[in-house]
């Protein structure tokens, strides 16, 4: 090593001599040589591993989603996979020796457990993969509750337990229900719609949808479970609805009208709902407890509200955290039959102007479940 520099500063002085403005030019290129070498001799395996990494580059992002990702067997999750350009495959591996080949596909998990979810993506430029680690939790079955509906909307047409609603929600002719306006057309969803129409009991106005569940689904402890999102018009500000997903509406012969109702997620906004629990033992007795929530309506959301005798536990998106637990007095949640709604209707400050004729607000139902309660 004193040699070799030795010999290094000997070249120097008779470089600087002769030619004086290259001697960092000299220095420079000796140093990439050295590191070169350096590297060649310690990591010789990347000059195999860098073709192939140069094949599968590709700058598209390369994410999945899920819901819900935790619940009790059986569980039904839908994956949303990226919505990037130019994808020439797409390959799911859920963790339980299942898989899909689609984008965005439903799986349901029957056996409790951690499940670990791949996807490849493939690209023009290669093959990218996500893995997420124990992603899926499930459950043990939740055998105190029994389902008695399952509605996945994947067939065209409404079921038959369904009945839409043809009337009025309220007075007026400018806040009539059209039949037309409860689509199921086999993409995977139920669409309640508002839009601007014309019918002779109602004359032209906003039309609205709703329905309600047959009374034999009905009950007193019940847990119903809906996954939905609103997909607004152009002019949201102006072309809103209110909506009340779902509702429990109370039909028993031992009460009046009118003895009450839970919203469950009502309002008129894309930012926030509320859960209103309202009642009353006579028209002169009105009683209602509230609560709030702040939250993007146009994106996909799971609710599920649990009604055990006097108590109601709701649950958003986690179904293992309640987002709301109220066990109030009998005149709040009275134990009478109720009967399950989605109601879909001009706000209570009415409808938008005529002007906005062409504009629909599309509220889509990915599932409903009603399950009954067995202590």
């Amino acid at each position: 090593m004193a040699q070799a520099q030795s010999d290094g500063e000997n070249g120097h002085r008779i470089f600087a001599v002769q030619r004086p403005h290259f001697q960092w030019v000299s220095a420079a290129v000796g140093a990439v040589l050295l590191v070169a070498c350096v590297v060649s001799a310690l990591f010789p395996q990347l000059s195999a591993i860098a073709p192939n990494a140069r094949a599968t580059a590709t700058s598209e992002p390369v994410d999945f989603s899920a819901t819900p990702t935790s619940g009790a067997a059986p569980l039904t999750v839908r994956f949303v996979g990226p919505a990037a350009n130019g994808i020439t495959s797409v390959k799911w591996d859920f963790g339980d020796g299942a898989g899909a080949g689609e984008r965005d596909p439903k799986h349901t998990y029957t056996v409790a457990g951690e499940y670990s979810v791949t996807l490849e993506i493939g690209f023009p430029s290669g093959v990218r993969t996500v893995h997420k680690v124990g992603y899926i939790s499930v459950g043990l079955p939740a055998s105190s509750w029994i389902t008695v509906l399952d509605d996945q909307f994947n067939r065209p047409g409404l079921p038959s337990h369904w009945s839409v609603y043809v009337g009025s929600f309220k007075d007026g002719a400018h806040n009539c229900a059209a039949a037309s306006l409860v689509q199921v057309p086999g993409d995977g969803y139920l669409h309640l719609k508002m839009a601007y129409l014309y019918r002779e009991s109602c004359g032209t106005g906003w039309y609205t949808s709703g329905i309600e569940v047959a009374s034999q689904y009905g009950g007193v402890d019940q847990a119903v479970t809906v996954r939905f999102r609103i997909v607004p018009p152009r002019d949201s500000d102006v072309v809103r609805s209110q909506r009340a997903l779902p509702m429990r509406w109370v039909e028993d012969p031992r009460y009046q009208w009118y003895q009450g109702e839970s919203d469950y997620c009502e309002g008129s906004w894309l930012d926030r709902c509320y859960t209103f629990l309202h009642y009353r033992s006579s028209d002169s007795d009105p009683f209602q407890v509230e609560r709030d929530y702040t939250l993007d309506l146009t994106q996909w959301h799971t609710w599920r509200v649990e009604t055990i005798g006097h108590k109601v536990t709701v649950y958003i998106d986690d179904m293992t955290r309640p987002a709301w637990v109220y066990d109030g007095p009998a005149y709040t949640t009275p134990l009478s039959i109720k009967r399950t709604v989605l109601q879909h209707e001009c706000p209570l400050y009415g409808c938008p102007p005529a002007s906005y004729a062409g504009e629909v607000l599309d509220v889509q139902v990915d599932w409903i479940t009603i399950q009954n309660y067995r202590p």
